[in-house]
């Protein structure tokens, strides 16, 4: 690299610092030539050429008159440090991990300059900053990779790099290089061992101020001068830094011109890193840059965009570079202007002039419009007819978000005080963490007030965040360094995600006032919005820390309707019990009375909310945990009804006004597993700091159908399940076994399973006890013994085995107990309310018509051509074969007075004793009519799709081991140890569960004995 003349004079005047100049510009050459960018494949050059160019640029830049104030000193300076100012791009692999790893060798010592900069360690940096990249937006994803997959923590192994964690390491470096830079001057440049490459010798003092201007291009200039020491700011042992700093800069932007992203490089291969497109075609669009003829201040550049995007880019570097000119010429004003002798100090450029500043002209001669277009919001009328739309109109979801920001932000406040044990807030004094006050008014209008005692908002939280629709301080870097731990994982639960809060609450009126005071300001800030206010006034106020949102509701409308159906869980969102909450209404007009309140008082009405257990307490009876890697905590229960909610770090997912359903209700099944449908889902309460769970933007439910939450709690469930068999299971005589079902197990077995609808139809029974109705798993067992199970259907492609898939896929189980018809009206009654079960019409009744569906065989046509059999209650039988008659197919004959055996295939009645069989099975028994037995092994031709496990089957093979369950507890333990071993803490909660119903219904005995007693008396 050669020294331009001017800069090599002055070194001539001390041959020493020449000397170590040209060594360390020698060594440093040789490296850059070698090295390949290897985090920067897609950059412009930042070669030795590039330093020469900038070098001779620096030159070009100092006006004659500054040349005689100039040190040698000042020339190793401003060349030293433009032969740093980029050379961290070079940076190879190990050099890398060198800065990075844990214990890294790399440990910059303290000087007077660097000491002055408060770096963080490199490892820390690194992991700042791969924190964040995993919470990369898809517009970053975009500029950076050219795609939207996430971004992922690169191996420890460079070896394994892929082109991507490349990409990404470099965008660290990119931020990051001028402090490397820095420190390159002091320790050499970072490798593998301690015997680096670096600079000659020269003074200690010298290496960090070159390192500190090189430092300087990617800083504010004014605070860079003012680091200076204050007795050596304008001259620093014989060397003008604040005018290196301002010629380093200036000419590294000016080093723009077409020959640094040569079109030929471009021929042969293609930038992937849309960042990197764009600055090639930047650099590619630049003709010339040359003095401007009519102002040799100025200079001009000749540029031809030939897109709208490159001409935009180059408008804003062109209006940046502009910028820097007027800082630069400022800060060497206020540096150097009050010495007569060194106010020569200055640049030959104050201005830039180029192509693009006449739009129009420049708009002649190109087949674009230079404009820049781009979709805008224009007005608050805009943004509300976005945000009604929607929320649906719901004044309720306004609450909400209300109620979400003054939560996290008393969790918020709470992770703060924690963090700084020493500092006292004082708060203020309210009822609770969060007040929700709801105000009515003479008029029929009101107020809604949200008050918190929470960690409040500066001024510039309020602006950037609070009134910008779509920007969401917690999602923000700030606030992750504010209340991330050590690995990067938040430390306190966040409800609101979106940044559609402060909009939101615009669903009650049209008129928010705001009071707020963050923890760490001396007062507080007050300000009145509208959405179509053209400019909101921020004032100073005095409060405690905290804030407070008033909203204004004018519309009466909206009023009645928070009123109306405040006793319901219109804006009952939060159940959690800290933060503390309390919802209250106060009544200044006479309305219906609140069932669901602890008052009145004096027209102050205090609603009850729905409470759960917190993160991680110990649950209640009825409540189970169950755990996922990516989330905190997950609780669920099926008590108070609530069945398929979701609650999200204490704020439920519903529809304003829904109701919960009730214990007995079949509707909130387990959909997506096809056999567990009937599994109703319980509520689900997760705990989730890392916000992982898919909400959707109302916050009504998930984005997404299928989550992990789903899959671990339908394990859990099924393990509880099988605990809930182990422990009541009835020990009854085989005479009783009909009579057990019907009494036991169709009511209260599990509150998973809907007694209404599906009673007990996922079991079979036997004289050896129960055992699970699953398709799959029976057809690999031969079941000679009786095995009653309830009716089901069979198509011409299913074989029998399949049965309970195929009747819990249709939703249906039939249950005509103690069936007998007098007429074939009482006849039609029946098959009506069989068919709105199955949802599948089968034939016509009295001209009423039952249409056929597609692949019914016929009503009890459940045989394939299989040896399978089917016991079915004779004056069913025959009513139905009178409707409709059977295949030829099907065979039959009695079994005694009631009953009809029918197979198919080969006749294996002698596998049956037939009459020992008309015993067991009575006419009458109150339970659905049907027996099937499998004569045969497994079907090794039945479908793979219809083998497929259920999940409680795949859970009954893991840990019951053992097709059956007996009747009798001894028998079940002994032949079921490991059962018992596994579902340990199962079968402990469910004797409890077990004790206490017992315990409430001998209590509900006693109290009606005694009332009947009273009324006896009496």
């Amino acid at each position: 690299m050669k020294i331009p003349p001017h800069l090599e004079k002055l070194l001539d005047k001390d041959q020493r610092l020449h000397g170590v100049v040209l060594q360390t510009l020698g060594v440093f050459e040789l490296w850059l030539k070698d090295n390949k960018v290897v985090f920067f494949p897609e950059y412009t050059d930042h070669g030795p050429e590039h330093v020469e160019s900038v070098m001779h640029g620096a030159e070009a830049l100092i006006r004659e008159e500054a040349w005689p104030h100039l040190t040698a000193q000042d020339a190793a300076t401003l060349l030293l440090a433009i032969l740093l100012h980029d050379c961290a791009m070079h940076l190879s692999e190990d050099g890398f991990l060198a800065l990075v790893s844990a214990g890294a060798p790399w440990k910059p010592r303290g000087r007077l300059f660097l000491d002055r900069m408060g770096d963080h360690p490199w490892p820390r940096l690194w992991q700042e900053f791969l924190r964040e990249a995993a919470r990369f937006d898809e517009g970053k994803l975009r500029s950076l990779f050219g795609d939207t997959e996430p971004a992922r923590n690169p191996d420890t192994d460079w070896k394994k790099w892929t082109y991507r964690d490349r990409l990404l390491i470099g965008e660290f470096m990119r931020r990051h290089h001028a402090r490397l830079a820095h420190e390159i001057a002091l320790l050499g440049i970072p490798g593998p061992g301690i015997d680096r490459l670096g600079f000659a010798q020269m003074d200690e003092w010298l290496r960090d101020l070159a390192g500190f201007v090189a430092r300087s291009h990617n800083l504010d200039l004014r605070a860079s001068a003012d680091l200076m020491p204050k007795n050596g700011r304008r001259n620093y042992r014989e060397v003008h830094a604040p005018f290196a700093m301002a010629v380093l800069r200036i000419a590294d932007y000016l080093e723009i011109e077409a020959p640094r992203a040569p079109r030929e490089l471009l021929r042969v291969r293609s930038l992937k890193s849309p960042i990197s497109q764009a600055e090639w075609r930047k650099h590619e669009a630049v003709v010339h840059v040359r003095q401007d003829e009519a102002d040799p201040e100025a200079l001009f550049v000749d540029a031809e965009p030939t897109d709208v995007k490159t001409f935009l880019g180059l408008r804003r570097l062109f209006q940046g570079i502009q910028a820097e000119l007027d800082a630069c010429w400022a800060v060497l004003g206020e540096v150097y202007g009050a010495d007569t002798r060194l106010r020569e100090l200055g640049l030959r450029v104050r201005r830039l002039r180029s192509t693009l500043d006449d739009v129009a002209a420049f708009g002649k001669t190109v087949d674009y419009l230079p404009v820049d277009a781009r979709f805008r919001v224009s007005g608050g009328e805009v943004l509300k007819l976005l945000v009604g739309p929607l929320y649906e109109e719901e004044p309720a979801f306004g609450v909400r978000e209300l109620m979400q920001n003054a939560v996290d932000a008393c969790r918020e406040r709470e992770d703060y005080q924690r963090q700084n044990p020493d500092r006292r807030i004082d708060l203020p004094e309210l009822e609770a963490d969060v007040v929700v006050l709801l105000e009515d008014n003479d008029d029929g209008t009101g107020w809604l007030t949200v008050e918190d005692r929470g960690i409040g908002m500066s001024p510039d939280v309020v602006q950037k965040y609070f009134l910008t629709a779509g920007a969401s301080f917690r999602n923000s870097e700030a606030w992750h360094r504010q209340h991330d731990d050590e690995s990067g994982t938040p430390r306190v639960l966040r409800a609101g995600r979106f940044g559609v809060g402060a909009l939101a609450a615009f669903l009650l009126g049209d008129e928010m006032e705001v009071t707020t005071r963050h923890v760490e300001e001396d007062r507080g800030v007050a300000f009145t919005a509208r959405l179509d206010e053209p400019a909101i006034e921020l004032r100073w106020c005095e409060r405690k820390p905290g804030t407070t949102v008033r909203v204004r509701i004018s519309n009466s409308e909206v009023m009645d309707r928070l009123l109306s159906r405040a006793e319901g869980e219109s804006w009952d969102w939060y159940w959690l019990e800290r933060p503390t909450l309390v919802r209250k209404i106060l009544l200044r007009n006479e309305y219906e009375s609140y069932p669901n309140s602890v008052g009145p008082t004096d027209g102050e009405v205090v609603l009850k909310r729905r409470l759960i257990p917190l993160h991680g307490a110990p649950l209640p009876l009825y409540w189970i945990r169950t755990c996922h890697p990516d989330f905190d905590d997950i609780q669920y229960t099926w008590n108070e009804g609530g069945h398929g909610t979701y609650v999200h770090n204490g704020f439920v997912l519903r529809e304003p006004y829904s109701a919960d359903l009730t214990s007995d209700d079949y509707q909130h099944l387990w959909y997506g597993y096809g056999w567990s449908e009937f599994i109703r889902r319980p509520r689900i309460s997760i705990f989730d700091r890392t916000n992982k769970m898919p909400v959707n933007l109302v916050r009504t439910g998930l984005s997404t159908g299928d989550t992990p939450v789903d899959a671990v709690v339908l394990q859990s469930v099924c393990r509880d399940i099988l605990g809930a068999l182990l422990v009541r299971t009835p020990a009854v005589p085989n005479e009783m076994i009909p009579l057990v079902i019907a009494d036991r197990f169709r009511a209260g077995l599990h509150p998973s399973i809907g007694t209404k609808m599906f009673g007990w139809s996922w079991l079979w029974w036997s004289q050896a006890g129960i055992g699970l109705a699953d398709g799959a798993m029976a057809s690999q067992i031969a079941m000679h013994p009786i095995c009653f199970a309830p009716i089901f259907r069979g198509t011409d492609r299913m074989p029998a085995v399949s049965w309970v898939w195929q009747v819990l896929k249709t939703e249906c189980v039939v249950e005509l107990q103690g069936f007998k018809h007098d007429s074939r009206e009482d006849l039609h009654n029946i098959m009506a309310q069989w068919m709105v079960m199955f949802h599948d019409p089968l034939a016509v009744v009295d001209d009423k018509p039952f249409e056929r569906g597609p692949d019914i065989f016929g009503p009890f046509s459940l045989l394939t051509p299989r040896s399978t059999l089917l016991i079915v209650c004779r004056a069913l039988w025959e009513a139905w074969r009178a409707i409709d008659p059977r295949p030829e197919t099907i065979q039959y004959a009695s079994v005694g007075e009631h009953w009809v055996l029918e197979w198919t295939g080969e006749d294996n009645r002698k596998l049956l004793d037939l009459e020992r069989l008309a015993t067991i099975v009575p006419e009458g028994i109150e339970n659905p009519i049907g027996i099937w037995f499998d004569c045969e092994g497994p079907n090794e031709d039945l479908p793979d799709e219809d083998m497929i496990m259920s999940p409680l089957a795949e859970a009954w093979e893991d840990i019951i081991r053992h097709p059956v369950i007996p009747w009798d507890e001894a028998e079940r333990r002994a032949l079921l140890p490991h059962a018992y071993s596994e579902l340990s803490e199962e079968i402990t909660r469910w004797e409890a569960v077990t004790k206490l119903e017992q315990e409430q219904e001998a209590g509900g005995r006693e109290r009606s004995d005694r009332a009947v007693t009273r009324r006896q008396s009496t």
